[in-house]
């Protein structure tokens, strides 16, 4: 039974990950272009006059992050048997995932409630671009350390 519960978080983990790792490298090349070139203009635009903010939620957001850390935990939990460079990778894999839901709650959210809820809010142009800058910088490594996590969790499932 053990197995079969592995195995079968092993995959949601796996797809559901895979899905993060692709969904968050379109929005970087495709999405992120359209309200960060020109800010602040850019900003109050693509926020103000977009559905952005109603559809992000169909992909990203908090019940997302738990339905893709939770299977991972549970994944490692019942996997915790496996053999030494697996339990090592199963460990990267799940820091690295605990690490950017904390990050993304924590200082990316208080971002976003500016940047993209409010389209800047009344801020200074100046502080509006610091903003998009310290967002950009903050998703771009976010999705370094989930993206090496995921390898992991790959490497792992490739000698399940």
């Amino acid at each position: 039974m053990q197995q079969l519960i592995f195995r079968f978080f092993l995959w949601w983990s796996v797809l559901s990950l895979g899905l993060w790792v692709g969904g968050t490298l379109f929005h970087i090349l495709v999405v992120e272009p359209l309200w960060s070139y020109n800010p602040p203009d850019s900003v109050r635009f693509f926020f103000s006059e977009t559905r952005f903010n109603e559809t992000v939620w169909n992909f990203f957001g908090p019940p997302w992050m738990a339905a893709r850390l939770i299977p991972l935990l549970i994944c490692i939990v019942a996997g915790w048997n496996r053999g030494g460079e697996q339990r090592i990778l199963f460990i990267i894999a799940g820091c690295c995932w605990v690490f950017i839901t904390a990050y993304t709650l924590i200082h990316i959210y208080p971002i976003n409630d500016i940047l993209f809820k409010q389209a800047g809010g009344n801020n200074s142009p100046d502080v509006i671009r610091n903003m998009v800058d310290k967002w950009l910088f903050a998703d771009r490594f976010r999705f370094v350390i989930g993206t090496a996590g995921y390898f992991c969790l790959l490497w792992v499932f490739r000698s399940k």
